[in-house]
């Protein structure tokens, strides 16, 4: 018989309470829904899972805080994913760090200086882009998706993105058609436009009542990517596009350090201009 996550990580909780507390974190587990039900061996590796991703948030902490968490069902390019999460108060990685770490998760470069969010040892054993994270300067999500045999059904307003291709040339020439001149043609549009739409977009998120634009604006970034091949920019730009309309606007402010530096990926893969 399935057994319930909840109860595992009910008991995660209270077994690292003390360090938690030595720490000055105050450490919340959420209440999982109770369709979030796996078998035993899924079970013990989510509950392996969480307390690794406690365990880089412990590590780092320090002069108080708090320490949240939780796991849902994700949707991942159409599969299903258990995504772990977890969620700090402490002080987050600045925008111009993140770069650097998001390269490292994505197994596309070497691991940050200073292991900023504790994750370097924990990424070195998991399959690169199961970790991910959101930072801003009052704290950090981090999650890990896990595969899941469970037909379960995905978690409703659950944050963060799946792992798609950067570029999918094959998905591009679908998409219009099999024509690579016209392909070309919205490629080089779409680089002119991006940057301007990207900063439009920063700007709405800072602006009190500008969440409808702040909407499409993300809602046309989605679709302008996709149709370029950019999935995984599409990927973001559909989680910044999420979290506006469930008024997470913190979290949809997390995430556009993530879409410049897909932005960037993204140009960088399409190759030189005029090529």
């Amino acid at each position: 018989m399935p057994t319930a996550l909840s109860a595992r990580l009910a008991m995660l909780a209270s077994a690292l309470e003390p360090r938690a507390q030595a720490r000055g974190l105050a450490l919340k587990a959420a209440a999982l829904p109770a369709s979030l039900s796996l078998d035993p061996s899924a079970e013990a590796q989510a509950a392996a899972g969480l307390r690794a991703l406690a365990e880089a948030v412990l590590a780092r902490a320090g002069g108080g805080g708090e320490l949240g968490l939780g796991a849902g069902v994700a949707l991942c390019a159409g599969e299903r994913r258990l995504r772990l999460l977890a969620a700090d108060s402490l002080p987050g990685l600045s925008a111009p760090a993140q770069p650097a770490a998001f390269a490292y998760l994505a197994g596309e470069g070497p691991a940050p200086a200073g292991d900023p969010l504790g994750l370097g040892d924990l990424a070195r054993r998991l399959p690169a882009g199961a970790l991910d994270f959101l930072s801003r300067p009052e704290g950090s999500l981090i999650w890990l998706d896990l595969p899941l045999a469970a037909a379960l059904a995905p978690s409703p307003a659950l944050p963060g993105w799946s792992r798609r291709a950067c570029l999918e040339p094959q998905d591009l020439l679908r998409r219009l058609g099999g024509d690579k001149r016209i392909a070309g043609i919205v490629i080089a549009s779409f680089r002119e436009v991006a940057p301007r739409q990207l900063a439009a977009l920063a700007a709405a998120c800072d602006e009190f009542g500008e969440r409808q634009e702040a909407i499409r604006l993300a809602h046309s970034l989605k679709g302008a990517s996709r149709n370029t091949g950019g999935l995984m920019l599409g990927e973001v730009a559909a989680a910044v596009e999420a979290a506006l309309q469930q008024e997470r606007l913190a979290e949809a402010r997390a995430c556009l350090p993530r879409l410049e530096w897909e932005l960037a990926r993204l140009d960088a893969a399409w190759g030189p201009r005029g090529g």
